[in-house]
C-alpha cells in the first residue's frame, strides 16, 4: 500500500502537474500515458478523465467512482458507501461518511470537552451547523435526505 501511495505522489507531482500545464501542448503518447496512470489511481474511467480534461473535482470523483453500481463515495471517508435517489446526477447528494460520523463525533466532543476541559455551556456543539458556515452547508448536508 504504501509503494502506491509512493507511486500516486510521484505521479501527482511530476507526469500529471506537467500535464495540466502543459495542456494541449502535449504529444499524444504523453497524453495517454496520462490518462492511463490517472485512470488506475483513480479508479476513473480513461473516457471520463477525458471528458474532464483530466481535471478531476472531488464532489463529481464521489458521484463517478461507482456511478455504474449506483453508488456514490464518503467524501470524509471513502470507505462509506451511499445511495442516491438520482443517479445520473453530477454530485453526491450528500456525503454517506458524513452521515455515520455526525452523531458519534459530536457525543465525543460534547463529553470531551465537558468532562476533561470542564468547559460548562448550556448550548451543544454543532459539528456543522447552518448558523456558523451559513449557506455553504446546504449544499454538503441536505436536511430532506434524513
Amino acid at each position: 500500500m504504501e509503494k502506491v501511495a509512493q507511486a500516486a505522489e510521484q505521479f501527482a507531482l511530476n507526469d500529471y502537474s506537467r500535464a495540466l500545464m502543459h495542456g494541449d501542448t502535449m504529444t499524444e503518447a504523453e497524453h495517454r500515458s496520462v490518462v492511463a496512470q490517472l485512470s488506475a489511481f483513480t479508479g476513473l474511467s480513461p473516457q471520463y478523465l477525458e471528458q474532464t480534461n483530466l481535471r478531476i473535482d472531488i464532489d463529481r470523483f464521489d458521484k463517478e467512482l461507482l456511478r455504474e453500481q449506483r453508488r456514490t463515495v464518503g467524501r470524509l471517508d471513502g470507505r462509506f458507501i451511499g445511495i442516491d435517489k438520482d443517479a445520473a446526477g453530477e454530485t453526491a447528494e450528500y456525503d454517506p461518511s458524513y452521515a455515520a460520523i455526525f452523531g458519534e463525533y459530536t457525543a465525543v466532543l460534547n463529553d470531551y470537552i465537558r468532562r476533561s476541559l470542564k468547559f460548562e455551556s448550556d448550548l451543544p456543539y454543532e459539528i456543522i451547523s447552518l448558523k456558523v458556515n451559513g449557506p455553504a452547508v446546504l449544499v454538503f448536508f441536505r436536511s430532506d435526505l434524513f
